[in-house]
């Protein structure tokens, strides 16, 4: 009883591997979009730095469901300290999914602050 325990609790915390380019950039975005609600990340980040304005960033993810290339498209004029520390944050930050082995999956997204 205790082994079907552990081994419950161990595949619960593995992230699912996503194969669709499609269903991959949409759950992509899903995620961001929570994490720009009220306690969210990136809301909270935005609001303690006083950010303003629109974000247009191309996104890369790598296997393993981490960020692994930001470019700005467009942003707005913001200190250069807030907007390193932005790129800084999306760098570091992390999907709930993987990707298949040695695949790389970019998107747009703006972020609207």
């Amino acid at each position: 009883m205790l082994f079907t325990l552990v081994s419950i609790n161990v595949t619960a915390q593995k992230k699912p591997t996503l194969t669709d380019s499609d269903t991959i950039v949409m759950a992509a975005r899903q995620q961001i979009e929570l994490d720009l609600k009220e306690e969210g990340v990136f809301r909270v980040f935005a609001t303690e730095h006083q950010m303003t304005g629109l974000f247009d960033v191309d996104l890369t993810i790598n296997e393993k469901g981490k960020i692994v290339s930001v470019y700005f498209q467009k942003k707005p004029d913001l200190d250069l300290k807030v907007l390193t520390q932005f790129r800084e944050l999306l760098n570091n930050y992390s999907f709930n999914f993987k990707t298949p082995k040695g695949r790389k999956y970019k998107f747009n997204y703006q972020f609207n602050f």
